[in-house]
């Protein structure tokens, strides 16, 4: 069997080039057993890295990697502990201002000051985790904090798989698109040449650091043989194949906002960090095959599963708290029943209100006969299906919003619920408009496991004071367990022009006025004939954006056609990468318990606390999401109906 373990996605953003897709097929074309996902910073793609895997066939690892320069290590979960440790982590590393700190001392001090943080993390718990590092400081102030048991020495191979492949690394793209070796540009001569229109800078601290370059080998074979700690073949891989080494350098360029030809080599990942064979990892490792069977004891000791659906964990509401007020968790079939009594008991109430009470004067007793038919069965779904403490924590959040005097109203498909109805979510009548309850939660779908786990309900809020109940429900639920949900855009074919075009050199003015006639997205065939340098993946392009075809008419000299090649080059190969986190508008997670054990956190450039997942993932984890939405409309007709008071007119809007 073979193992990988420290692989990096796209998600260690543009740095790493592959999708967790493109990593598994990989994997099951090179013969590897084994994968470990090991992104820097977060588990961006853990449960979608699952599912590939599971899809292809291979054993996934679940991983991160954290520090950066002599304070990197990689953290690798063995079961569900490990992965709750592996949360943790992540959430205090990115969630700490002493990293921030530590990112503007700078030199040799960072890295002291971020090995400081990571041990003082570990010692507070790392449980269910296998620890590996290739940084010799790393790994002595590992040993001496936290023993050698769990701790292994990354070991990379003795021949760098590019040599053993016999390829050159270096080359920025296919001949026939006109690259060459790239030019020595006159920074690198110490001339420093400006460029119009391209600044550089320092990164900002949440940006990829560098990808961390091992120590000497013989120095980390002596350390593991003076000190008793294992050492496990783990070479890292960034990129597919050697001839995407210059798409690697490209990404980095970007990310760094630098000229392509001013990165230099210790920025970029070591030479040979593509994808090797099977067999070139027997080779890699020759000097040393116990290294490459402790990495397949080491994956074997790992049985964390994230590909299956995990269940809903819901957080306490008031008035389904069992009788130690929420210290001690009730069991799950417990909690479900004191939740169901009190969903019936609030839609009763709100049943009463509409249809049988003084306001409900005037309804015909038919329309009440149905509509008591149509609330049994409803209420009979939702709690067969298990989501009545799903209804009543958006019911806490309405009625709290409410209480505030913050307009809000439901909207979706959950107009289609008398529930929603009756609880005040919506303000239409289902049977009035004959709504069918089955458009917003199908017994048969939910129960053939089909769609999202979860009943989609929208909630809009004044968009003015949707901030003031986002503070609301923090306050309620707890700080500590709530957080709001990330996007996770890639860049399409417009945009991953304009990174390439900039890293090449082109002025900032030119790169806005040429990128308008470029297509936002294009086709995958067009998108694989590009990164296979097939330039009549061009003339689709060219035919909507004219412009280029002149351009393309009138190049003149050896270097300007190069340029040019290469800007198409980056973007066929930059498009689809992702280069940060967005945030979500409006989803937000609840959890029962400190959201750091149950999923990795980091803090949004507005300062929020989000979780590294998207919308898509949440419901799969386990994890409660609700959409508080802003909505300007509500605010018009609450300044219409405050106006229309201020005139003597009062009017219910």
């Amino acid at each position: 069997m073979s193992v990988l373990l420290r692989c990096w996605s796209h998600f260690s953003f543009l740095t790493g080039l592959l999708s967790p897709r493109e990593l598994c097929e990989l994997a099951v074309r090179r013969d590897i057993d084994h994968l470990g996902l090991c992104d820097w910073g977060g588990l961006y793609a853990a449960p979608l890295f699952a599912r590939e895997a599971a899809r292809v066939g291979i054993h996934a690892l679940h991983g991160c990697t954290l520090g950066s320069g002599d304070a990197s290590l990689t953290l690798i979960a063995r079961d569900e502990g490990g992965f709750r440790s592996l949360c943790r982590l992540v959430s205090d590393y990115r969630l700490s201002g002493d990293r921030t700190v530590a990112d503007r001392i700078g030199g040799r001090q960072q890295h002291e000051g971020e090995a400081a943080l990571l041990l003082r993390l570990l010692g507070e718990g790392c449980e269910g985790l296998w620890i590996l590092s290739d940084r010799l400081q790393m790994l002595e102030a590992l040993r001496r904090r936290l023993g050698s048991e769990f701790l292994r020495v990354a070991l990379p191979p003795l021949t760098g798989f590019h040599v053993l492949r016999g390829d050159k690394e270096e080359e920025p793209g296919r001949d026939e698109l006109g690259f060459g070796p790239s030019p020595v540009s006159r920074s690198d001569q110490g001339g420093g040449a400006d460029h119009e229109g391209l600044t550089e800078g320092l990164p900002e601290s949440r940006k990829v650091p560098d990808p961390p370059h091992a120590s000497p080998r013989h120095r980390l074979l002596a350390f593991a043989q003076s000190r008793g700690v294992g050492v496990v073949a783990a070479p890292l891989v960034v990129y597919a194949d050697p001839e995407l080494r210059a798409l690697h350098r490209l990404a980095v360029a970007c990310k760094k906002g630098r000229l392509f030809e001013r990165v230099r080599a210790e920025e970029c990942a070591v030479a040979g960090s593509f994808f090797p064979r099977a067999a070139e990892l027997l080779e890699g490792y020759a000097d040393l095959p116990e290294a490459l069977r402790e990495a397949e004891r080491l994956a074997m000791t790992c049985t964390l599963d994230l590909g299956k659906p995990r269940p809903i964990l819901f957080p306490s509401v008031a008035g389904a708290l069992g009788p130690s007020d929420g210290e001690v968790r009730e069991a799950p079939e417990e909690a479900e029943q004191r939740a169901a009594a009190v969903l019936r008991a609030r839609a009763e109430a709100g049943f009463f209100r509409l249809y049988d009470g003084p306001s409900a004067i005037g309804r015909s007793e038919r329309r009440v006969v149905e509509a008591r038919r149509r609330l049994v069965k409803e209420l009979g779904i939702v709690i067969e299906l298990g989501f009545a403490s799903y209804f009543l924590v958006v019911d806490e959040i309405v009625q709290m919003a409410k209480s505030h005097g913050i307009p809000c109203l439901g909207r979706g498909s959950a107009a289609d619920s008398l529930i929603s109805y009756c609880l005040g979510f919506t303000d239409a009548d289902p049977l009035h408009y004959r709504l069918c309850f089955e458009r917003f939660l199908n017994a048969e779908r939910f129960g053939r496991g089909e769609g999202d786990p979860l009943p989609d309900i929208d909630l809009d809020f004044c968009w003015r004071r949707r901030d003031e109940l986002l503070e609301l429900v923090a306050r309620r639920f707890g700080e500590d367990r709530v957080a709001l949900l990330s996007t996770q855009p890639a860049l399409g074919f417009r945009q991953a022009w304009r990174e390439s075009a900039r890293a090449f050199g082109l002025p900032q003015g030119m790169v806005d006025r040429r990128a308008r006639g470029l297509p936002r997205k294009i086709g995958e065939d067009l998108l694989a004939a590009g990164r296979r340098g097939d330039f009549r993946a061009l003339e689709p392009i060219l035919q909507r954006a004219p412009e280029f075809r002149r351009r393309l008419q009138t190049l003149r000299g050896a270097e300007e056609k190069r340029r040019e090649a290469r800007m198409w080059w980056g973007a066929f190969g930059l498009t689809g990468a992702h280069r940060c986190l967005g945030l979500h508008p409006g989803g937000t997670v609840l959890a029962p318990e400190a959201a750091r054990h149950l999923m990795p956190l980091e803090r949004a450039a507005k300062g929020l606390v989000c979780v590294q997942w998207d919308k898509h993932v949440a419901p799969h984890m386990g994890l409660v999401k609700i959409d508080l939405l802003g909505n300007r409309g509500l605010s018009i007709f609450e300044d219409a109906q405050r106006e229309l008071l201020r005139l003597g007119t009062p009017v219910e809007v």
